[in-house]
């Protein structure tokens, strides 16, 4: 009701034009600041306490599944013949990480835990991919392996008594010069 009061005022006095737009443009404008410092005030709340204990502890459990499953997968590519010290190394790390998280969990401190549980968590993040393609690697290599040793050794075989088996004939055809030499 003030507003149409002002507004006819303002019509009255003819100062509709740009001072009356610069006072409702700045109500405007401070109605949605204080809107947005509320909303960000209570996002931020909402966020530092958004880390339960049953979240931290889901998120601990659910980084100890994955790293049971990259150290399956880095024991598959090492049987494979793979050489996985790098992704040993990214399973350390990783598995220092969820132990701070046990650590902090236990202290109380959920925060803590449910952000290192995530960090260990995504440090595994590509770990089942590289891990698989060091396998197949590997497994590419053994059977390169394989062509190389055993067919290798067969052609080597057969090329030594083939060349053995000339050179017996070559020296038996020869002229027996030497064995009437001396009786």
């Amino acid at each position: 009701m003030v507003r149409k009061e002002r507004w006819r005022a303002c019509v009255r006095r003819g100062a509709v034009g740009v001072e009356w737009i610069l006072k409702m443009f700045r109500g405007v404008c401070l109605a949605v600041a204080l809107c947005l410092c509320v909303l960000f005030v209570v996002r931020g709340v909402a966020f530092s306490y958004a880390s339960t204990a049953s979240d931290a502890s889901s998120a601990i459990a659910e980084a100890e599944l994955r790293i049971q499953v990259c150290y399956s997968a880095a024991a598959d590519a090492e049987k494979a013949g793979a050489n996985v010290t790098g992704l040993l190394s990214v399973l350390d790390g990783a598995g220092l990480l969820l132990s701070k998280a046990s650590l902090a969990f236990q202290g109380g401190d959920y925060d803590s835990a449910y952000s290192l549980a995530v960090q260990s968590n995504s440090t595994l993040a590509r770990f089942e991919a590289q891990a698989g393609s060091l396998k197949n690697t590997a497994v590419q290599d053994g059977r390169m392996d394989f062509w190389v040793n055993i067919v290798g050794s067969t052609v080597g075989t057969f090329a030594v008594i083939i060349i053995g088996v000339l050179l017996w004939f070559y020296l038996k055809r020869r002229p027996e010069k030497s064995r009437n030499v001396v009786s």
